[in-house]
């Protein structure tokens, strides 16, 4: 959760939730996350702006959140004060971002490259870093930080080896590759391009006697009514605004009907998922209908 005063002289405080959906996370943890998200909502008097995370398609606001952060396959412990090669198990990783760098844990194949990352192979005591030829700065900043904490970590006692993803020559390079299964040609560098969509807002209201969620005409900020809640589709995530006078059915399953809509309309369903509340809004939500 982030909490911030969107004005140095603000009277309340602004709150940003968040809520992660791990790609391999079942059905009852999605369920339980979203539901401790609304616990947290009610105790915070239903302020706070919600965020569905999914995991490797995170906002650069959930990213803000953290210094490094770094998604990796679970039940593995680390951090050993007594050093040996076999108590690590071996593992790729994959750091990308322009400002905020995410490292994630990757298949240890060539598969998993591409020239415009860095990656990282940990086998414990030796330690490669592999930078791809269309790889960013920051990127390659964060990867020797990386693996001088990891140095740190196992008492100075590994080696670390960098190098291009075009040297030949350097045996360490050749071992990296043959850790992989043999050096071939790797994926092109993969930049993050927005979807390109057209925006489209709904109304979602239920004074018929039945939920109904009814296309407008216009997207724009002022066509939203307080006696309602509306979805937004800005094409890069989905908005949920929450007017004050909305009813208790509206208010509460904004949500879920904006992940029903990706479903039903062929979205990516990888889409952000953020609700908003009326008189909460955020520089995102509005600029998004600019």
């Amino acid at each position: 959760m982030r909490t911030y005063k969107k004005t140095p002289d603000a009277e309340k405080f602004s709150y940003d939730v968040h809520f992660w959906i791990g790609s391999k996370s079942t059905q009852d943890e999605y369920g339980t996350a979203a539901y401790k998200t609304v616990e947290l909502d009610d105790y915070l008097n239903g302020d706070p702006v919600q965020h569905r995370e999914i995991q490797g398609h995170e906002s650069e606001l959930f990213l803000q959140c953290f210094k490094t952060i770094e998604f990796l396959e679970g039940g593995v412990e680390s951090g050993f004060k007594k050093v040996e090669a076999k108590e690590y198990r071996p593992r790729l990783l994959h750091l990308k971002g322009k400002k905020n760098i995410v490292v994630r844990e990757v298949p240890m194949t060539t598969a998993s490259l591409n020239s415009g990352d860095v990656f990282v192979l940990d086998m414990g005591l030796d330690i490669y870093q592999m930078i791809g030829n269309e790889s960013g700065a920051m990127e390659r900043a964060k990867a020797a930080e990386l693996t001088r904490t990891m140095d740190d970590e196992r008492g100075g006692k590994p080696k670390v080896w960098v190098f291009g993803e075009d040297d030949k020559g350097d045996v360490h390079a050749n071992k990296f590759w043959e850790l992989l299964g043999g050096r071939t040609k790797i994926a092109a560098a993969t930049p993050d391009v927005p979807e390109k969509a057209e925006k489209k807002l709904f109304r979602l209201s239920d004074e018929t006697g039945k939920m109904q969620m009814v296309p407008m005409k216009e997207v724009a900020f002022s066509a939203l009514e307080s006696k309602d809640a509306f979805i937004l589709d800005a094409g890069y995530e989905i908005f949920v605004w929450v007017g004050k006078g909305a009813s208790k059915e509206e208010k509460s399953k904004g949500l879920a009907y904006a992940t029903d809509y990706l479903f039903k309309n062929n979205r990516p369903k990888t889409l952000p998922i953020s609700r908003i509340l009326e008189g909460a809004e955020n520089d995102t939500f509005i600029n998004a209908f600019k």
